[in-house]
């Protein structure tokens, strides 16, 4: 007769392990969900705070342009009271013999619609000058005045007035590099000195007429 082999029972898993894993398996499921969500509602709270915090500045940037713009039309108004009375003197010593001189002129196109504003204009029987005033003159305004004098250009001719036109720009601030390109573009430069106003006719200076 074979020796039977004789074993120790294993220790294999019963009801009452598997039911143990499954419920630590579930008390783990849920604290990570627990985590999960706290770290969810978290980052969600940031999140809204940072919208928060960009609409905030949002609004306050858009408060100071606003404000910015509104100090920058208040200053250009006051800087025409300024400069307008002192022009047609300063213009006049340079042999233009203005007669006429008005603020805040509107042009119009057959239908009706605003061809283009001039801030300040003087004339005479012979000359239209036609002045541009910005509290801080560009380049940009620069290239602006010229497409404003090929309109009025345009606008004199279709309207049977053959006088000459010239153009200026006046600004209290005037950087070096933009009264050059002022020059260059064949405008005379209007300065603001304390309570009066310099029109310089510089050495090689050749205005342009349209």
């Amino acid at each position: 007769m074979s020796e039977e082999s004789v074993h120790e029972p294993q220790m294999g898993l019963n009801f009452e392990k598997v039911w143990a894993m499954l419920q630590e398996a579930s008390r783990e499921r849920k604290e990570m969900s627990r985590e999960t969500d706290l770290k969810f509602r978290e980052t969600d709270l940031k999140f809204q705070e940072t919208a928060r915090r960009f609409q905030e500045t949002e609004k306050l940037l858009n408060r100071t342009t606003k404000l910015v713009g509104d100090l920058s039309n208040k200053f250009g108004e006051l800087s025409e009271y300024i400069i307008v009375p002192n022009m047609v003197a300063k213009f006049n010593n340079l042999g233009f013999a203005f007669t006429k001189a008005g603020r805040n002129f509107e042009y119009r196109g057959p239908d009706n619609k605003i061809l283009t504003e001039v801030d300040v204009l003087l004339e005479n029987g012979d000359v239209v000058m036609i002045v541009e005033i910005k509290s801080d003159l560009t380049e940009k305004h620069i290239s602006h005045h010229l497409d404003r004098m090929e309109k009025l250009r345009a606008y004199g001719d279709a309207h049977g007035d053959k006088r000459k036109l010239m153009g200026a720009l006046a600004s209290p601030v005037m950087r070096d590099d933009i009264k050059s390109l002022a020059y260059a573009a064949g405008f005379y430069v209007i300065e603001q000195s304390g309570d009066t106003v310099i029109i310089e006719k510089p050495e090689g200076f050749i205005p342009r007429q349209w």
